[in-house]
């Protein structure tokens, strides 16, 4: 008897509820600007009780550093609108403030010849109905039975969207889609992963070391040399794997 696939331990889900995102600009950061400063200048120009927020918001750091503003349950994406427009007139000339979009990662597969990375990022929007903007075809590679196959990054409602439909026409190719499983954080400095550089807890930089052999002087693209994961290795592991790709099967 043939048993059902099983659904992937991993699901797409979209934020719970709407939030801003406030980023100290690189000038402040060198002139010693302090988030500490940000949010009290915020608090001295922004009224809360007047956009409705009387419950105040809930305010953590996020894993690059920045502060993220989430707005309490019930409220909608046109509050946070609202709060991000008084936030950018009060802090302009120090912090960016923005509504952060959670992005995943989806294969298309089974593209015939005439398909160009354009048409696919053009396929998905008119699917969809995301901004242009938003969405990011890579480069399209030979895939199973030579039909072309590329990786789209785009909104993670789009993503919800096109699992739902399962296919997607782009020119004459009715095409797969597949959710990726999404990526780990990982930071380009010492190229552990769960973090990024602003938070990165350790003085070791690897940020020029080949992700594939963990030697300098050459892109994983072009390396020759055996796989070996510069973080694993300098703490001990079995390291023949290529950085952030974890331990081995066999080692879990």
């Amino acid at each position: 008897m043939q048993c059902a696939p099983q659904a992937p331990a991993w699901a797409l889900s979209a934020p719970r509820t709407p939030a801003v995102l406030v980023t100290l600009r690189p000038e402040a950061v060198s002139k010693g600007v302090t988030y500490c400063e940000v949010l009290k200048r915020a608090s001295e120009k922004v009224s809360l009780v007047e956009l409705g927020f009387k419950d105040g918001l809930k305010i953590r750091r996020a894993a690059t550093g920045a502060r993220l503003l989430e707005l309490p349950k019930g409220q909608t994406p046109e509050g946070a609108e609202r709060l991000t427009k008084e936030l950018r007139a009060a802090l302009e000339d120090v912090a960016s403030v923005v509504q952060p979009t959670k992005f995943a990662s989806v294969r298309i597969t089974g593209l015939d010849d005439s398909v160009t990375s354009e048409m696919v990022a053009a396929a998905v929007v008119k699917i969809v109905g995301c901004d242009v903007g938003s969405v990011r075809a890579g480069e399209l590679s030979a895939g199973p039975g030579g039909m072309g196959t590329v990786v789209v990054r785009c909104p993670i409602t789009a993503a919800k969207a096109l699992e739902d439909a399962g296919r997607i026409l782009v020119g004459w190719s009715s095409a797969r889609v597949q959710v990726l499983e999404q990526r780990t954080l990982r930071c380009f400095k010492c190229m552990g992963l769960g973090h990024t550089r602003p938070t990165c807890p350790t003085a070791v930089d690897r940020g020029k070391q080949c992700y594939r052999c963990g030697i300098e002087g050459h892109l994983a693209r072009t390396c020759t040399g055996a796989l070996r994961c510069a973080v694993c290795a300098d703490a001990g592991r079995p390291a023949s794997h290529v950085m952030g790709a974890g331990l081995p099967p066999s080692q879990n």
